[in-house]
């Protein structure tokens, strides 16, 4: 999924101010997926997507919602904050 993410926004400019930067993000994420995190996300809630598997591993293929809402979005929105305003 991140190397999915990269992709999506590979020449995309980064926007300067946070909620520009949050929605661009939640949307690449919803259009790589087919997902809208703005729903309750439950620990467990994942989605299997076959272009992602890559052949190998027991979540191949599966992304968890609740990983990407919770964890993997901020870590993309720290990454933005560090890169936008050193």
């Amino acid at each position: 999924m991140w190397e999915a993410m990269r992709e999506r926004l590979r020449g995309v400019e980064l926007p300067s101010d946070f909620f520009t930067a949050r929605r661009l993000f939640e949307r690449a994420f919803a259009d790589t997926v087919g997902v809208d995190l703005d729903d309750i996300v439950e620990r467990d809630d994942t989605v299997y997507r076959q272009e992602l598997a890559t052949g190998s591993g027991m979540s191949d293929g599966y992304v968890s919602l609740h990983f990407w809402k919770y964890t993997g979005l901020p870590i993309l929105l720290d990454r933005w904050a560090a890169a936008v305003h050193g």
